[in-house]
């Protein structure tokens, strides 16, 4: 079971910051912001900008604004359990390139070992929650598999392949060509019923049928050959 579930991506939040806020002395500030000078425009809009410039620099001074990268969040399944595995597997590895150590790597495979059937299983034991909760609702089941259902290969922009006669194709034109004539022998095979064409072959020693005769108990169980006619 290789199943992959997307990382989450950081987001940026931007905060005002509280920790040195005095409220006395934010109102003093505000007290001597001469906003009467925003009237000085004639259009409102820039009187309202003029008033919100004014408002945000006392603002900046005593509440500033800071941009802060939130935790990204760990995957569904993930438990206290494997969370420590997996610390503990990363930081083995990262001793093991400072060190170059064969005794660090040894520590460092074993406990990646460890860690990949735990992650198996605790996602196994999230699956089989989370279907046995979604009894009934399909919408909530689909919600729980779908972001184990992507795919991180690079699109193949829709490239086929057909294996003939041992060759890999990849020519559209020529694989249209490939199978025009296939259907094309099996139709006119069919049409023709007085054709005494034996398309399927001699099958009575194929190895499905000597392995009825050997398991079948009726005495009188034969195959007959038939003609394409009788066939069709």
């Amino acid at each position: 079971m290789r199943l992959q579930c997307p990382k989450f991506s950081p987001r940026t939040v931007v905060k005002c910051h509280f920790k040195n806020y005095d409220a006395g002395l934010f109102l003093a500030d505000i007290a001597t912001v001469p906003f009467h000078v925003a009237h000085i425009f004639d259009d409102p809009e820039d009187v309202c900008w003029a008033w919100g410039k004014l408002l945000s620099d006392a603002l900046d001074v005593h509440v500033p604004v800071k941009r802060c990268i939130s935790k990204r969040q760990h995957v569904p399944f993930m438990t206290p359990e494997l969370l420590g595995s997996i610390r503990h597997r990363n930081k083995l590895r990262k001793l093991y390139f400072e060190s170059k150590d064969p005794g660090d790597w040894e520590k460092y495979r074993l406990q990646r070992n460890l860690t990949s059937p735990l992650r198996r299983t605790e996602i196994s034991s999230y699956l089989r929650s989370r279907a046995d909760s979604a009894k009934g609702d399909p919408k909530l089941f689909w919600h729980t598999i779908k972001p184990f259902m992507h795919c991180k290969q690079s699109n193949n922009e829709g490239t086929f392949h057909l294996k003939e006669n041992g060759v890999l194709l990849t020519d559209k034109k020529e694989m249209a060509e490939i199978f025009n004539n296939y259907f094309s022998l099996i139709q006119n095979v069919g049409e023709d019923h007085d054709s005494d064409i034996d398309v399927v072959g001699d099958i009575s020693f194929h190895p499905s049928i000597a392995a009825i005769r050997e398991e079948c108990v009726a005495s009188q169980f034969e195959f007959d050959h038939v003609s394409v006619a009788e066939r069709s």
